[in-house]
């Protein structure tokens, strides 16, 4: 009995959105702060005010991570077709600048790079899975959580336009908690 209990009150808070765990912004919701500093000019903090008005593109991703190195090239290519259309590509990672230095003198970026320093930006997105895209609408409301490979110019030049975007969303990771801690170590505490 205690165990149909407790499956009840869980199923009734997740419901009422009352679950333990955070969820990632969804499409539609507001985006979430974004708490970064620029690689290249580490005084400088990025923020969603800053970018208002343009379409985001949020490029989460490791140095450790195959995936997301591979996906570079295909972003550089988009981030140069689409320079100066109102589309701000941030590649941001939780790893600090004598991590990710090294990885970009080896596979270039042309995306503005951005540190999670202390995983805020990667807590408020649940992005524990990597690699993973955010696109942000100009009115500074989620438009979509993609795979890298599901970002083409077709679906930047439609969420430019303001179109809804009909695209697989990534799911959300199993153990948050888990990653976090692996993500994120002391800074997750």
């Amino acid at each position: 009995m205690p165990t149909l209990v407790l499956s009840t009150a869980l199923a009734l808070a997740g419901s009422l959105g009352l679950s333990a765990q955070p969820r990632s912004p969804q499409a539609g919701d507001p985006a979430p702060a974004i708490s970064a500093t620029l690689l290249e000019k580490p005084s400088q903090r990025l923020s969603l005010e800053a970018l208002k008005g343009q379409l985001i593109v949020l490029d989460f991703w490791a140095s450790w991570c195959g995936p997301c190195l591979n996906s570079f090239p295909h972003m550089n290519a988009l981030a140069r077709e689409f320079r100066g259309q109102g589309v701000a590509f941030i590649s941001i990672t939780h790893e600090p600048a004598s991590a990710v230095r090294p990885v970009l003198r080896k596979h270039r970026l042309e995306t503005t790079v951005a540190l999670d320093d202390a995983c805020a930006t990667f807590r408020a997105y649940q992005a524990w899975g990597l690699p993973r895209v955010v696109l942000i609408g100009g009115d500074g409301r989620v438009k979509s959580l993609i795979a890298p490979e599901s970002l083409t110019a077709a679906v930047i030049r439609k969420a430019l336009a303001g179109g809804t975007l009909d695209l697989p969303q990534i799911p959300p990771w199993p153990d948050p908690a888990g990653a976090e801690e692996f993500m994120c170590g002391a800074a997750a505490r």
